[in-house]
């Protein structure tokens, strides 16, 4: 159940996604300093100065109108979408992503909760969008049979083997996780839309954010994260 104070920190926690230049490692710096997002938002500029590796030029941007308004827009738009915003120390926020050293101060995730792997095993399964058929034969062979035995796979909804894992795994019965590199509401490519409604998808983005060369590498720190056998079937 979501209080009150979830709902303050996750708007806090927003607002630190918005403000500009800040990113998710000085965010999560702050967070950690001050105890939560609204501590530090209502932190006074002394204490801000004495943050270890925050400069001034960031400082200035903390708790101005800009961002606060855009966090509360984004709210507002996540509910009409349908998609849950899980903030950084609050509850339901996945745990696999505890151990990045810039984890992303909110997801944006649309799809069933319950098929989220936060606990559960899990397997990445990502390659060229090139493969042989060869190759994505053995990918649509390893990701049916991962999926009969209960691992969700995980993947960047990317032509070639992204795509073959995502539909083997739903295909098999089983649940499977896209992250993006644009938003949960901007599929890329556009001919993954269909698939896309097969599967739980989860992306740093706000919503409308489409994609862009440097969102990816950004994206695949999370499907690694999100990757509990801790190795890469690459095909």
């Amino acid at each position: 159940m979501t209080t009150t104070t979830d709902r303050a920190e996750l708007q806090a926690l927003l607002t630190l996604r918005f403000t500009p230049g800040l990113g998710p490692r000085r965010t999560e710096t702050l967070r950690r300093h001050f105890g939560s997002a609204q501590a530090a938002l209502g932190a006074s500029l002394t204490a801000l100065r004495n943050v270890p590796g925050l400069d001034a030029k960031w400082v200035a941007g903390l708790g101005t109108a800009g961002p606060r308004e855009q966090a509360q827009a984004e709210l507002g738009r996540a509910r009409q979408a349908g998609v849950t915003l899980l903030g950084r120390g609050l509850e339901g926020y996945p745990a696999a992503l505890d151990a990045l050293g810039d984890p992303p101060a909110v997801v944006w995730v649309r799809g069933d909760l319950p098929d989220f792997p936060v606990v559960p095993r899990a397997v990445g399964i990502v390659g060229t969008r090139g493969a042989s058929p060869h190759a994505l034969g053995l990918t649509r062979q390893l990701a049916a049979d991962l999926a009969r035995a209960g691992v969700t796979v995980v993947s960047g909804l990317a032509r070639g083997v992204d795509t073959v894992a995502h539909e083997a795994s739903v295909d098999a019965g089983g649940p499977s996780v896209g992250v993006l590199g644009s938003a949960v509401d901007r599929i890329y490519p556009g001919e993954n839309a269909a698939l896309a409604r097969r599967l739980t998808l989860l992306s740093e983005y706000p919503l409308g954010t489409g994609p862009a060369q440097h969102h990816f590498p950004t994206r695949n720190r999370l499907i690694g994260q999100e990757n509990r056998v801790g190795k890469y079937p690459r095909a």
